[in-house]
Parts: structure tokens; C-alpha cells; sequence
């Protein structure tokens, strides 16, 4: 795996956008992607409303894996304009060829209400640490302390999953007490025949 998501599962982000590469084919810039959206994820659009009394369906989640992080690197032309000032700095990077950048599709998920989720700050630290060269931390950082997420099952399978679960509960109680009913009922019947039997013993004796 790409050494900024190492052993990182998942990251959330607010309505992030959508990457687009093309343009690098043509650049002969090298793009690694390192992020995508889950199974169910879709795009809006245009003019869009964001309520939160939407009824949201299946059928609006219908693009998974949108790439919404890469890296890329190659020879990147500077953003400094090419005047005598800077033209020796701007030539300097042009020549090395080795410049990178990354860019995700959305820059909120490292505020504080999203890094509930650690892995957002451990993706955001390996980015610092990739674009410095400084890799030494990230190994160390990468290692995740959180269950992985559920994988997605089918409608059967959920469907199945919820009938045993509210079933089972009580057919366990049901059973455990006819369990424990047939065993009083065998203790009441051999405890009724013994003293049944205590007594013919003493009436044959008094006889």
C-alpha cells in the first residue's frame, strides 16, 4: 500500500469532490491513488440542497471507488512566474524533476469535529512526512488501533441476520425454561414417588 494510508483503513471526510487525472498523461506526471470513497458513495451536480430530511435511496449511491486522494510527483512547472528574479530558483526546480504533491478531494477532514476518527490525523501527519522526505515516523504512526471496518453483505444475509437475532433471544428463554420446568416437574414426580413408597413400606409393617 501507499506509505500515507499504511495500515490505515478508512478516513472520513465531508462531502469531499471527486479527483480528476487526465491531464497527467499528457504532463508525464506519475499519479499514485491512495484514497477512495466505499461501495456506496454517488455525486451531485450542478445546484444541489443539502437536507438533512432527504430520503435517501440506494439507487443515489450507484459510483463506488471515486478517487478522492493521489499523489503525484514528476516535473512539476513552478508557480512562481518566470522573470529575472526568479528565474534561477524556478529553473532549479523545473531541472530536478522530482517534485511532488499531494491533493485530496477535501480539506476539512482534519478539523477537530472529524478527528474523532484518528486515522484522518495519521493520514494528514504521513502527508507532512511524504512531502518533507521524513518517513521515519510513519511506520511507527500507521499502526492502527481500530477494528476494521464491516465488509458489505447482502440483503439476504442483513435479512437473515435481523430474523435471528430478534428470534433466537427468545426461543433461548423458551427453551431454557421448558429445560428447567421438565427437571422440577422429574424432581416433584421422584420426590411423590419416594413418599409414596415410604408409606406403603410403613404400612406393611404396621400390618
Amino acid at each position: 500500500s501507499f506509505v500515507v494510508t499504511q495500515n490505515l483503513h478508512q478516513v472520513v471526510m465531508p462531502f469531499p469532490s471527486e479527483l480528476d487525472t487526465s491531464y497527467a498523461h499528457d504532463l508525464h506526471l506519475d499519479v499514485v491513488p491512495f484514497a477512495n470513497s466505499s461501495q456506496r458513495s454517488g455525486v451531485q451536480t450542478n445546484v444541489y440542497n443539502l437536507d438533512p430530511t432527504t430520503q435517501f435511496t440506494r439507487t443515489m449511491f450507484g459510483q463506488p471507488d471515486l478517487l478522492l486522494g493521489a499523489a503525484i510527483s514528476g516535473r512539476i512547472h513552478s508557480a512562481i512566474p518566470d522573470t529575472d528574479r526568479y528565474a534561477e530558483a524556478d529553473t532549479g526546480r523545473k531541472t530536478e524533476g522530482k517534485e511532488r504533491i499531494i491533493v485530496i478531494g477535501n480539506g476539512n477532514f482534519v478539523e477537530d469535529a472529524f478527528l474523532s476518527n484518528p486515522e484522518n490525523l495519521s493520514i494528514f501527519l504521513n502527508t507532512v512526512d511524504y512531502l518533507t522526505d521524513d518517513l521515519g515516523l510513519v511506520s511507527i504512526r500507521s499502526k492502527s488501533f481500530l477494528p476494521p471496518p464491516l465488509k458489505p453483505v447482502s440483503e439476504t444475509t442483513r435479512a437473515a441476520t435481523k430474523d435471528l437475532i430478534v428470534i433466537f433471544p427468545p426461543l433461548l428463554v423458551l427453551a431454557i425454561g421448558l429445560s428447567y420446568w421438565r427437571k422440577t416437574v422429574k424432581r416433584r414426580k421422584g420426590y411423590r414417588d419416594s413418599l409414596v413408597q415410604k408409606v406403603n413400606v410403613e404400612n406393611e409393617q404396621d400390618n
